[in-house]
């Protein structure tokens, strides 16, 4: 028997159909392990509905932050949107104005006099009322007012 150096034409047949065999097995665990499965009707109607409300949420919340809004008209609250805020905020620093003033501490009540009883503190009468709504109101939409005249002019 001799023995020569070169390997038989069988085995380079086998090896190489060996590694296509590999190749090939590979590629079937792979398209099996991430084919693509269609989703259950109620599935997808599910997620239909999660991505309407998504989209809906986001809507709201752009809303919030780009427009207008009187919150709290007693108390002179109003929601402006955040790109106008920041202009005030920088403007108001640049110009060392105060942003948020400390209120003004109250005066200590006289320790002599004792506090009226809770059916003897006086009531705001309708009118009162009415007028302080009225005034706040005002407030509310001169602010506002400014607030559209300040985006104008930074607008232009």
């Amino acid at each position: 028997m001799s023995h020569s150096e070169e390997p038989s034409i069988n085995n380079n047949v086998l090896t190489f159909l060996g590694s296509i065999g590999a190749i090939a097995t590979f590629a079937i665990v792979v398209f099996i392990a991430y084919l693509p499965q269609q989703a259950d009707p109620a599935d997808q109607a599910a997620k239909e509905t999660r991505q309407i409300k998504a989209d809906e949420a986001r809507a709201a919340g752009a809303a919030k932050l780009e427009g207008y809004e009187v919150v709290s008209a007693p108390d002179g609250l109003v929601r402006i949107p955040v790109e106008v805020a920041m202009d005030r905020v920088t403007k108001a620093y640049q110009a060392s104005e105060d942003l948020f003033p400390a209120p003004k501490p109250a005066a200590p009540a006289p320790a002599a006099e004792a506090a009226p009883a809770v059916e003897d503190a006086p009531t705001s009468e309708p009118a009162d009322v009415a007028e302080s709504v009225e005034s706040t109101e005002a407030t509310v939409e001169e602010g506002i007012s400014t607030a559209d005249t300040s985006v104008k002019e930074g607008a232009e």
